[in-house]
């Protein structure tokens, strides 16, 4: 994992799981967004489906800094 990372902080806490207000603020749009996503099954490319934790969608921290990472390096080559 990066040493410099966004999600550092979630990890540091204990946190390994990211949900929609989480992932919402980390990639710069609005929870309802992320939601409309997810029924209309159009996540972003990159983006693992959430696994569900009640009845809440939660992302794997791991998979969430897999997704940033891939932004970051389709953007170096564009």
């Amino acid at each position: 994992m990066n040493n410099i990372s966004i999600l550092q902080p979630y990890i540091t806490n204990g946190q390994y799981l990211i949900y929609i207000k989480d992932l919402a603020e980390i990639i710069n749009t609005k929870p309802q967004t992320i939601r409309k996503w997810i029924c209309k099954d159009r996540l972003p490319s990159g983006l693992v489906k959430p696994n569900k934790l009640g009845n809440r969608h939660v992302w794997s921290v791991y998979d969430v800094e897999d997704y940033l990472h891939s932004i970051r390096n389709k953007n170096l080559f564009n």
